[in-house]
C-alpha cells in the first residue's frame, strides 16, 4: 500500500516544479516534510499523550496529516486543470477518479 502513496506523491511533486529548478525543489520539499513529520513523528506523538492523556492522540495528529495531504492533492489537481491530481492515471486509480465525481 504504501509502494502506491509513494508512486503517486513523487509524481506529483516532480509535476510541480520546473525542469530548471526539479531537482533542487523536490530535494527540499521532501527532506522538509520527512524531517517534520517523519523524523519528530514520534516526538509529537508522545508529547500529545502527555498534554491531552489521550492515548489515541498521535492517531489524530495522523489523520489531520493525512487530510491535509488529501486537500493538497485535491488543490494541486485543481491548479493543473484535472478534477483530482489523481484523475490522470490509469488503472486502480480510475475507481477513485470515479469516485471523485
Amino acid at each position: 500500500m504504501w509502494g502506491s502513496v509513494e508512486g503517486i506523491a513523487i509524481l506529483l511533486v516532480v509535476s510541480s516544479f520546473p525542469v530548471a529548478v526539479r531537482f533542487t525543489g523536490l530535494a527540499c520539499s521532501y527532506n522538509i516534510c520527512a524531517t517534520l513529520f517523519a523524523g519528530m513523528g514520534t516526538m509529537i506523538g508522545l508529547w500529545l499523550i502527555r498534554v491531552t492523556g489521550d492515548l489515541a492522540s498521535p492517531g489524530y495528529y495522523l489523520a489531520i496529516s493525512g487530510l491535509t495531504g488529501a486537500v493538497g492533492a485535491y488543490c494541486l489537481g485543481l491548479r493543473q486543470g484535472t478534477k483530482p491530481a489523481v484523475g490522470r492515471l490509469s488503472g486502480v486509480c480510475r475507481a477513485c477518479h470515479t469516485a471523485w465525481g
